[in-house]
């Protein structure tokens, strides 16, 4: 567990960026299917592990001449960011070493934005929501190696021989796509043209260029 406070500003544009507090919580590697007590060889499930790794953050940027003012609050950052893979490795097939594993990501947020076309001054707007909102994201991957031993010899010279080792690997990873609409995470909104427009509800920005980032992003 650590806890931090953070500041920093810039004297040529008076810009402050304040961290209080900054929490971060992380959890060693753990086997839950690990016998206390093992009786001959290990069981491939009992090699199965997980991790945690969590940050709070809370965040304010502002200009120094309303870094007191109740418009400095609008412009306050938090989140929550937990991070799980859960990994595994067991021999397959003698020589090669298989190796999965799971990834969830999840980010919670207070706060999201919203754009919409103002029919009045023909332009997209931006909104913020406050609500509680989470950003869950979940990716699936696999290697498999193996290993060469190989020996060169010479007869001659104070070199008597050379070892060496390729390691071939190949693997894969599966991941969904985030930006489509039915995660949430992702919405549509239609400018003047008639053009309709994807945006993100945690990150991006408006045609007219207001940009709006929440402190952790969102899935991609």
């Amino acid at each position: 567990l650590s806890v931090a406070a953070r500041h920093s500003q810039n004297n040529l544009t008076r810009i402050f960026e304040i961290t209080l507090p900054e929490i971060g919580f992380g959890i060693g590697r753990v086997n839950p299917f690990k016998r206390k007590v093992s009786v001959g060889r290990e069981k491939w499930f009992e090699k199965i592990g997980f991790s945690v790794t969590s940050n709070f953050r809370n965040q304010i940027t502002s200009p120094d001449s309303i870094l007191f003012s109740n418009d400095a609050v609008e412009r306050i950052q938090n989140g929550l960011q937990t991070s799980i893979p859960v990994t595994t490795s067991f021999q397959l097939l003698k020589y090669f070493t298989l190796t999965p594993a799971v990834n969830f990501n999840s980010k919670w947020y207070l706060k999201t934005y919203e754009q919409r076309y103002d029919s009045s001054s023909k332009q997209i707007l931006l909104d913020t929501i406050e609500a509680f909102k989470t950003a869950n994201e979940m990716s699936l991957s696999a290697g498999l190696n193996t290993r060469i031993y190989g020996m060169a010899n010479f007869k001659k010279g104070s070199i008597a021989a050379i070892r060496h080792v390729v390691i071939p690997t190949i693997g894969f990873s599966i991941r969904p796509d985030y930006g489509r609409q039915h995660f949430g995470y992702y919405k549509t909104v239609t400018d003047s043209m008639g053009i309709e427009r994807l945006y993100s509800i945690f990150n991006g920005s408006t045609p007219t260029g207001i940009s709006y980032n929440s402190i952790f992003g969102g899935p991609a």
